[in-house]
């Protein structure tokens, strides 16, 4: 006996019954911030990314605030675009992605200084 029949016979089935295989649970269609990061790191380069799970950890709602050379001279729908081509694959499975900031390593200089400005 396969060890696939005996996944299947322990779930309730009987030998010669139709077998679902395993790794096809909800689980596992779920992206995790991880993947998110990793597949944002090698397709657009960011010299700051910070991914932030809005799901309560079920992996279907995301947070990104992103920072690349890949936005320079783009316009903000057009940077928005470029993170969701990057990210094809998981907007299969995730439901929400709030892109809060998408800028140019010179746009965040100026950010950053503006922040600590205000905090002195």
């Amino acid at each position: 006996m396969e060890e696939a029949d005996y996944v299947g016979m322990v779930n309730g089935g009987q030998e010669g019954d139709e077998v679902i295989p395993e790794g096809n649970s909800d689980s596992e269609m779920a992206v995790s911030k991880e993947q998110v990061e990793s597949t944002l790191k090698s397709k657009l380069n960011p010299s700051h990314l910070d991914v932030i799970d809005t799901s309560g950890g079920c992996g279907a709602s995301y947070s990104i605030e992103i920072v690349s050379q890949e936005f320079e001279g783009k316009r903000l729908l057009e940077r928005h675009r470029l993170v969701n081509s990057a990210l094809a694959e998981e907007m299969k499975h995730i439901h929400a992605l709030s892109i809060t900031k998408a800028v140019t390593p010179d746009q965040w200089k100026e950010h950053e200084a503006k922040k600590s400005q205000q905090d002195a």
